[in-house]
């Protein structure tokens, strides 16, 4: 056997097997309006925005059979 670590996780990869770590990041998307204010309570400006960003951070260790 032999063990991959790599990003903080390990996997155990038996003979004719192999293995891998999969990463990425889930993300959400916030839509809305956007106002600026001024220090009077004034609404200067107004625009509709889209903003994505990362959630969180996604990390899979995983080991199949190889086929030969």
């Amino acid at each position: 056997m032999t063990q991959i670590q790599f990003w903080g996780l390990k996997v155990t990869v038996r003979p004719g097997y192999w293995g891998w770590i999969d990463y990425g990041a889930y993300t959400e998307t916030w839509e809305g309006d956007y106002y600026y204010v001024t220090s009077t309570c004034n609404i200067k400006d107004n625009t509709k925005i889209k903003v994505m960003g990362p959630k969180y951070k996604a990390k899979m260790a995983r080991s199949e059979p190889f086929s030969y």
